[in-house]
């Protein structure tokens, strides 16, 4: 809970909130424990209106849950092993949304909310993907600049993507949060972390970074 207190109240930032509880299993006493909020549209709302509470939050909200998995084949193809946000295309070169829905098996990127409209969550989270990993981007003079050219991500036309399509220095926030905290579970695998899809009035859909199971850090381990 302190964890969750120190991004919400000091990085200002929309946090699944946290508390500590006392567990007991048939009565012998297990240990203290973290309890943590659902991971629902209720959630998220009451997150970032707690910072701003004049904000309005759609109904079109789609939280990803980055999760640890080995090996399950993804519907369009291949292997999906962990939530890093590498950018995924198949043979075809197809680089929508099946890239990111594992067949069978646990979701990498669990979505959590609107499951009924997955299809068209996915397919804006893999734009998101796409966006982070600097792919598609054209210079001033309209002319793409390679995927492969480390050099695209300090332009103009990557900063404007990425302003365009998620909070920046929101991200930044969190992550550096992640590191002031100690949080070694949440940057090592990198799961336990989630990725919040807004769509807006036009249409656009803009992510924000949402940290949560802050369980393991200021130098704690699970175990």
């Amino acid at each position: 809970s302190l964890s969750a207190d120190f991004f919400s109240d000091t990085l200002k930032l929309p946090t699944q909130r946290m508390a500590p509880v006392k567990w007991f299993a048939n009565g012998w006493y297990q240990d203290l424990r973290d309890l943590e909020e659902p991971l629902d549209k209720t959630m998220w709302k009451d997150a970032v209106q707690k910072l701003d509470p004049k904000r309005e939050v759609t109904d079109d909200v789609w939280i990803f849950k980055a999760q640890w998995t080995d090996g399950f084949e993804a519907v369009g193809g291949g292997k999906l092993d962990k939530a890093d946000l590498a950018y995924r295309k198949n043979g075809s070169g197809d680089d929508g949304g099946k890239q990111y829905r594992a067949a069978s098996g646990e979701q990498t990127y669990d979505l959590k909310t609107n499951k009924k409209d997955a299809d068209v969550a996915y397919d804006a989270f893999a734009g998101f993907v796409r966006t982070v990993n600097g792919v598609g981007l054209k210079d001033a003079n309209g002319l793409e600049i390679p995927a492969n050219d480390p050099k695209r991500f300090n332009t103009d036309a990557y900063r404007k993507a990425m302003e365009q399509n998620a909070d920046v220095y929101g991200m930044l926030r969190a992550y550096t949060g992640l590191v002031m905290t100690g949080s070694w579970d949440n940057l090592v695998n990198p799961s336990n972390f989630a990725w919040v899809g807004e769509k807006a009035k036009d249409g656009n859909v803009k992510f924000s970074a949402l940290p949560v199971d802050l369980d393991s850090t200021w130098g704690l381990r699970w175990d």
